[in-house]
Formats: structure tokens, sequence, C-alpha cells
């Protein structure tokens, strides 16, 4: 299984973004401008799953989800309900309640991938408005013979 890991794109650059992300089996949009992702549920014949960002006023979206893919549990969140400008303990503590075994977030536009008590976290980084020297970019996570192997793409 192939997921694309998108976040922060706060009206701009999501056709690009989401075509260099090749194949993917499945689509999740971690929030600030959620709506950008709308458009592409009819054109692809996957599973779109997001969430609402800070930046999301009103619409359905829910603050987090919890997804189960390949056997793996997913923790999709945008970030700003953990704080996670300022410190990765709320997130982490909430990770460690429900037994995640992958969480996902945004919110800093900073793109990361780290493991802590043998629990993946990544952000994917902003396509849009990025704040590192790496530039736009997006996240990729492969299941493989039960093994989560993420990574990141550079948009630019």
């Amino acid at each position: 299984m192939r997921i694309g890991i998108i976040s922060d794109t706060h009206g701009r650059f999501v056709q690009p973004a989401i075509i260099k992300m090749g194949k993917i089996d499945v689509l999740i949009h971690l929030g600030d401008h959620f709506r950008d992702i709308i458009p592409f549920i009819s054109t692809f014949e996957i599973p779109i799953h997001y969430v609402k960002g800070n930046c999301d006023a009103g619409g359905n979206a829910p603050l987090e989800l919890q997804l189960n893919l390949s056997g793996k549990k997913f923790l999709v969140t945008h970030g700003h309900k953990y704080d996670v400008k300022m410190s990765m303990k709320q997130l982490m503590l909430k990770a460690d309640s429900i037994n995640a075994d992958v969480v996902l977030y945004g919110h800093t536009h900073i793109p990361e991938i780290f493991e802590e008590n043998s629990i993946l976290f990544m952000n994917p980084g902003s396509p849009s408005y990025p704040k590192t020297l790496k530039g736009p970019t997006v996240g990729i996570i492969e299941i493989l013979d039960n093994r989560l192997v993420p990574y990141l793409i550079s948009i630019g």
C-alpha cells in the first residue's frame, strides 16, 4: 500500500503536489485548506481522508481521525489541537494512549519523520508555504510486508 500525505496547502499547488506523488492507494490531507482536496475525490478512484486545521472554518471535517490501513493504526490530525509548534509531548501522549503505529500531523509547515516509542511520526511539510530550505514537500508512507517505509518528496 502506498499512502500520499499532504498538509497546509492553503489554496495553492495542490494538483502538482498530488501528481508528484505518483500512484497512490490512499490520499490524506492534514488540514489547513482541506477543501483543496475535494475536487480530487471524483477524479481519483481511491479513498481520500482529511481533517480540519486551524485555518479551516466551518465544514464537516473532523479534527482528527483514527484509520486502520493495512493493519496499521494511524492517528491523523492537523496538530494545532496538540500545540505541536511548541512541543510534541501532548501528541505523543495521545498516540501512546490509543496504541497508534503512525501519527500524521501538519501545522508547522516543517517536514519531518521520526520514531518515538515505536511510533512513526510524520509531518509532510507544505507544498505551498514551506518553512525550511527543503522547499515544498509532501509525504509518502509505503507499507511493505508489514513494514512502514516513510519518505518525503520535494515538489520544487
